[in-house]
């Protein structure tokens, strides 16, 4: 008897994965990606249901199933092929080598004579049935079972003759269908395999789920707990009288009536007295929380030392200021560079007069008019007062410095500069006089000590004219030059106060 059969060789980025052997069915055979394909082909460039492979009255075909990126066969896409020695086909990254196989040998071997007992205890009905010359479907059915051939939408019933050994061949168009009796062992089937013939394969997963369901619902009836009307009726009310407590609802009612009726007399007795006591109690706690604010406010500036970093700051202003009109101190103070002082001179004992009046600046000039008095027409337009307004700090704590300069170093330049820095507040007095507060300044120095960038990182001053002017004069310092070339970066505070 001659069969064919198709062998696919399956293999992957020149991989090999594995060989199917492919029979003449009516079944077809799909290659993709999705879980239900015959033979699965992963990739990016595979669709779920690529292409297939079926076996029809042309022979073995492949077609493609409108894939995105096509089937291939010797680098051309293909739509329908037939299969005829060895082909050649590439899917995405797959290469399958399809090899169409001839099975000559003698399957079904020539029946007995009747009367003559095969193997076997069982007379069963055999068909076998042939299209074009190939096998494509094999039977063993009961002795009185007949066949039923269905070719398109006709249907033909054949019978085989009883007691006939011999092949009954009967020929429908290009089907030839063979019968026969013919002995076997009867082998019962297995409770599961009658099971699974009973029922659907696509429907033994939602049975046994609703088996599992039905033996839970079972499990939880039989081990749920009693009725619980059930138990209070096995206890015994006249136990004693705790018992006739708790299991008497009226009692239990009458005593929930009588607590809220006493609540709402407490709670009617003590509003009057919290009415009475409202008042003064909270004049009592508003002068408490005040005091107590205060002293809060005492100890919290005691702890931070706030009036000695003042005082500190004020000092340190003084040695440095340069005074251009100095009230009520002498000349040769030496507290400060005076440029014109008005007051008693300290100078000693006199020569050639017996005091000293006053104090004159010779060539000391103003544009405009002079406002000044005319007892110091030297003076111009000078005028007494706004000396000593401004105050600035450096805390040196708060003071952060990373790289190659020493913060001496630092510290000494800046307290050089610090004229500048006072002139910019100053500068806002004028128009603010209550303007106070901190500024931190971060800014970093290159490696040739000049200032490459500057901001302001903190601010209590809030007051964009005087950050603004602080860096600008801060962008035109100039440092000593870092210690191997490297950039420092200088967090530094300043403390801004006006002494008027």
């Amino acid at each position: 008897m001659r069969s064919v059969e198709l062998e696919l060789e399956h293999s992957y980025k020149n991989r090999y994965v594995g060989k199917h052997r492919l029979k003449p069915t009516s079944d077809v055979t799909t290659l993709g990606s999705c879980r239900d394909a015959s033979i699965r082909l992963l990739g990016d460039n595979v669709a779920g249901i690529h292409a297939v492979v079926e076996y029809t009255d042309q022979g073995w075909l492949i077609l493609d199933m409108g894939s995105d990126h096509g089937t291939w066969m010797k680098k051309k896409p293909i739509v329908e092929q037939k299969l005829q020695g060895v082909t050649f086909i590439n899917i995405g990254g797959h290469s399958l080598k399809l090899t169409i196989k001839e099975i000559n040998k003698d399957l079904f071997t020539t029946s007995k004579h009747s009367g003559e007992k095969a193997t076997g205890d069982q007379l069963f009905h055999q068909v076998i049935v042939r299209k074009q010359g190939f096998v494509v479907e094999s039977l063993l059915l009961g002795q009185s079972e007949d066949y039923n051939l269905a070719i398109g939408q006709n249907q033909q019933t054949l019978t085989v003759p009883a007691q006939a050994y011999q092949w009954k061949t009967t020929e429908v168009g290009d089907v030839v269908v063979q019968q026969r009796l013919v002995h076997s062992t009867n082998m019962e089937l297995s409770t599961r395999e009658k099971f699974k013939g009973l029922v659907d394969p696509s429907l033994r997963a939602p049975l046994g789920a609703a088996a599992a369901l039905v033996l839970l619902l079972f499990a939880l009836i039989m081990f749920s707990p009693k009725d619980p009307d059930a138990e209070m009726k096995e206890i015994k009310p006249d136990t004693n009288k705790y018992t006739r407590m708790i299991y008497d609802a009226k009692k239990i009612k009458r005593s929930k009536k009588k607590s809220i009726k006493v609540s709402k007399n407490i709670k009617g007795t003590s509003k009057a007295a919290t009415k009475k006591t409202a008042a003064t109690g909270t004049r009592k706690q508003a002068k408490a929380a005040a005091s107590k604010q205060a002293a809060k406010v005492v100890s919290k500036i005691k702890a931070a030392g706030l009036g000695a970093l003042i005082g500190k700051i004020s000092k340190r202003a003084a040695k440095s200021a340069k005074f251009v009109v100095a009230q009520g101190r002498s000349p040769d103070s030496t507290t400060g560079k005076a440029l014109s002082s008005v007051g008693s001179p300290t100078l000693g004992k006199a020569s050639g007069k017996a005091a000293y009046k006053g104090a004159r600046v010779s060539g000391v000039k103003t544009a405009g008019k002079g406002g000044g008095s005319s007892a110091y027409k030297g003076i111009g337009g000078l005028s007494l007062g706004n000396v000593g307004n401004a105050s600035v700090g450096i805390l040196e704590e708060e003071t952060e410095v990373q790289g190659g300069l020493e913060r001496e170093v630092i510290a000494r330049y800046i307290q050089s500069q610090l004229g500048q820095i006072r002139y910019c507040y100053e500068r806002q007095l004028s128009a603010s006089p209550d303007l106070y507060g901190k500024v931190k300044v971060k800014f970093t120095i290159g490696s040739e000590g000049s200032v490459v960038s500057q901001r302001v990182k903190r601010t209590s001053l809030k007051n964009a004219m005087v950050e603004g002017c602080i860096l600008r004069r801060i962008a035109s310092w100039r440092f000593p030059k870092p210690q191997g070339g490297t950039t420092v970066n200088v967090s530094y505070p300043f403390l801004f106060k006006s002494t008027r």
